[in-house]
């Protein structure tokens, strides 16, 4: 019997039928994959699994066809075979409801539409000829196979007009295929399937102001109505489209709070557990929200102001960390230009959001249909990400940072920030002084100066939000864009310029030499120019990323140059401690005191060595400890996830190639892409497909692996590759992993082997053990050597699941091996 992993709907003794179920109702999914029987090769594709089992088994197929044939088992193996006689059909083979396969084929044809539309960012245009051609192809084929089959007929003494019924079949050969494809046969057609079949939620453009005049057209008057308009994707809307999916109620049914008083998630934090609605009210929706602006064209064009874009995102709270890092998760729910955002103001733009929060935090909260009965949800905005400018333009603060008040977490100002390098040396903002704030400020704008504050923002309509402790810091900008840049620069700039220790040339040189190993090889930095030291800005002319990289690694490119005990080095080896714990995913309270004791010493340290005055993204730094403590781990909140959304729409305006109506139309196609990539069976939304390289099957026996893979046979085989991908992450042979962890006393596997059991997909990864010879603080790095020893290790059994790289030094540390850490992993 064949039944569906997917649905389980679909039930059978013949495979040709599961397998022509698999291939209309699961095969455009988004996370689809089959395993072959034979071998476990896994697919991503329907048609290379089918090509596979033609390629590499087809002697095997022949034979189990024959068993299939008269074989009443049940449970033999699972293969291709040919389609059968028809009096070898099933029993309910003659019970076809054709109305219910049209419904089907229409499907396919509308998430085939969809998936080579909005995956492939092709044009409408393109897939209008498609179809067409895809019409004409499917008719010729049709006519072909009828001459084929009245040539048959005719060689074996039948009149094919003379069989009753025949005829009819012949004349209507295509009116199958376009019954299934005249539900979506034009754009407006597909808009309407998707929005009553495939929970589309389509942007609304709200309207913000509207001015006509008249002018000459065609040689006539014409009177020219033009409209300025953003688009609103109503957040109640996406909600229901999400939770109707089960993997999603799942996760907002089921909260994730730690109970080891580990802090791992927002939910971990004083905030959630203190709060009116989330402490309270079982499984309220937590709304994440998140504001950005980017560019569509050239940012050195003419043309980079009109069509720079204000992008409001949110991503559901609920669902389990380690999940959300999935940018497919990640919703639109306002698409502004900034031209315009400018013009009518923020708090316009944020108002039908806050109307449907508002809906949302109400007693009767919004339903939503779950299995045919109607489910109560209530909620409200949880965190809310941006940068600085967008924090301090969201929540009503002074956008110009040259204002008298700098923080929107404290009253410092520039002057105090110099001097005071502890939270408590500061006062805080209220909800009540803030709001006081905004009021004085209404009745007079020059208090604005004064308290740093313009206005009271649309965000504080919530009953149970408030800008003064609900906008986040977020270490990207702060830190990977911001705070390492500068130590950084200034570091180079005493090194090569005053002291001239070392020059740039070297630095250049060992950047571009040095061995990153196969995990840091992508965001590995670039080279320095000579006029990034010789300005006065805090940057460097890397990528967030290639900072990130760059400040673990310059202890090794540079230390070996530096003085013994060199104050300014202390400094910076304070500050990569300082990074370690705020990049860390799980941390302690215990742990965000420590944080304050070093965001102390390291501020207290760069003011007294260095003339340049205390930035104020380097203040924020004494807010994290709280931010920590009240709201969960820092990365939880970070932009990094969110700042690859834009990614998307840049590649798509490449491909539209007009900006008429830009906004709509990347908010229409967005919500196309996010309608499609909800069509997955349930179980599998979260699930990234498991990915690897080519490599030898062999046995579980002959791997070694009788004890890890004890639940599977030993005649089971495995792939033994060179890479693999799960869960987004990719190892690679080379690698180092964290084996073991045992009083905060690391354990590193440097990576031999990678085996995939594809029919569980399990991964094992075959790792010489590093003995760790000692902690070289001055270079914040393990140094590390190989040993004999050999041990295999799960994935699911690793400590940490960021693969790290093994690096070599310079001149005195050129033969040592060193490991880095990426952040502190003695709290996982």
């Amino acid at each position: 019997m064949y039944v569906c992993p997917y649905c389980g709907e679909f039930t059978g003794q013949k495979f040709d039928r599961y397998l022509r179920h698999i291939k209309f109702v699961h095969s455009n999914e988004p996370n689809f994959k089959i395993s072959c029987t034979y071998c476990g090769q896994g697919f991503t594709r329907f048609s290379s699994f089918k090509s596979h089992l033609d390629r590499k088994h087809k002697q095997q197929c022949a034979q189990d066809h024959s068993l299939d044939e008269g074989n009443d088992d049940p449970d033999h193996g699972i293969i291709d075979v040919p389609i059968e006689d028809e009096d070898q059909a099933d029993e309910d083979d003659d019970d076809i409801d054709q109305d219910t396969d049209i419904e089907k084929i229409t499907k396919f044809i509308a998430l085939f539409v969809l998936k080579t539309k909005e995956v492939n960012l092709v044009s409408q245009q393109a897939i209008d000829s498609m179809l067409d051609n895809t019409k004409t192809l499917v008719d010729h084929c049709l006519q072909t196979l009828g001459g084929e089959v009245k040539l048959c007929l005719a060689q074996n003494g039948l009149n094919w007009a003379e069989i009753n019924g025949l005829k009819e079949v012949f004349d209507n050969q295509s009116s199958i295929y376009e019954t299934a494809l005249g539900p979506v046969a034009n754009e407006y057609l597909q808009v309407k399937y998707l929005v009553e079949k495939l929970n589309f939620v389509q942007p609304q453009s709200i309207v913000l102001s509207q001015e006509g005049h008249y002018e000459m057209k065609d040689g006539k008057m014409k009177y020219i109505q033009r409209k300025e308009t953003f688009q609103y994707i109503p957040i109640l809307e996406t909600l229901k489209a999400l939770l109707n999916h089960p993997d999603i109620l799942t996760e907002a049914c089921n909260s994730h709070t730690s109970t080891d008083g580990k802090i791992r998630d927002f939910c971990d934090g004083e905030y959630f557990k203190s709060h009116p609605l989330f402490g309270v009210v079982e499984n309220a929706l937590i709304i994440h929200g998140y504001y950005d602006e980017f560019q569509v064209t050239n940012p050195l064009g003419s043309r980079t102001k009109i069509h720079k874009l204000g992008a409001f995102y949110f991503i559901l709270g609920n669902i389990s960390a380690e999940y959300r890092s999935c940018v497919n998760l990640i919703n639109l729910f306002t698409l502004c230009k900034v031209e315009l955002l400018k013009k009518h103001g923020i708090d316009r733009i944020l108002q039908p959001f806050m109307n449907d929060i508002g809906t949302l935090e109400s007693e009767t909260g919004f339903a939503v249909k779950v299995d045919g009965f109607n489910k109560t949800f209530r909620g409200t905005i949880g965190p809310f990400s941006t940068d600085n400018l967008g924090a301090h333009m969201i929540g009503g603060y002074k956008e110009s940072f040259n204002c008298l008040r700098i923080c929107c977490v404290c009253m410092a100002t520039k002057n105090d920030i110099q001097t005071s390098f502890s939270e408590d040396e500061f006062q805080l903002r209220t909800k009540t002084a803030h709001d006081r704030h905004c009021e004085l400020v209404s009745e007079d704008a020059t208090m604005s100066t004064a308290y740093g504050v313009k206005r009271a923002s649309a965000l504080n309509q919530s009953t149970f939000f408030h800008v003064v402790d609900g906008v986040d810091l977020d270490i990207m900008h702060d830190q990977l864009e911001g705070v390492l840049p500068l130590e950084v620069k200034m570091l180079l700039q005493r090194y090569v310029q005053e002291e001239k220790i070392l020059t740039l040339d070297t630095v250049n040189e060992r950047i571009i030499n040095f061995e990153y190993g196969v995990v840091d090889r992508k965001d590995r930095p670039s080279p320095l120019k000579q006029q990034v030291l010789n300005t006065n800005s805090a940057t460097i002319s890397q990528t967030a990323t290639q900072m990130w990289c760059l400040a673990r690694v310059l202890p090794l490119l540079i230390r070996d140059l530096i003085p013994e005990d060199d104050s300014h080095w202390q400094n910076v080896l304070l500050l990569l401690q300082i990074e370690e714990i705020l990049f860390a995913p799980t941390t302690s309270p215990e742990l965000a005191a420590y944080l304050a004791v070093l965001v102390g010493e390291y501020l207290e340290s760069f003011s007294k060595l260095y003339a340049r005055p205390i930035i104020r993204k380097q203040h924020y730094m004494v807010h994290y400890p709280r931010q920590i403590v009240r709201r969960g781990p820092l990365v939880r909140s970070w932009a990094m996830r969110f700042e690859e959304k834009h990614s998307y729409f840049k590649k798509l305006v490449d491909k539209l190639n007009n900006f008429k109506n830009i906004d709509y139309s990347l908010a229409k196609r967005h919500q196309a892409l996010q309608a499609y990539l909800l069509q997955t069976s349930a179980g599998t939304l979260f699930n990234k497909a498991l990915k690897y390289g080519p490599g030898e099957r062999v046995t579980i026996a002959d791997a070694g692996l009788e004890d890890e893979l004890e639940d599977v046979t030993p005649t089971s085989l495995v792939t033994v590759c060179k890479w693999v991908v799960v869960g987004g992450t990719r190892y690679s042979v080379g690698c180092v992993l964290i084996t073991a962890l045992h009083y905060g006393i690391h354990t590193f596997g440097l990576v031999k082997k990678i085996m995939v059991e594809t029919e569980n997909e399990v991964v094992v990864f075959q790792c010489k053990i590093l003995q760790v010879l000692k902690h070289e603080q001055h270079l914040n790095a393990h140094q590390v050597c190989l040993s004999e020893e050999v041990k295999y290790i799960k994935h699911e059994d690793l400590v940490d699941f960021h693969p790290l790289g093994l690096h070599k030094g310079f001149e005195c540390n050129s033969t040592k091996s060193f490991v880095v850490l990426r952040y502190r992993v003695d709290y996982i």
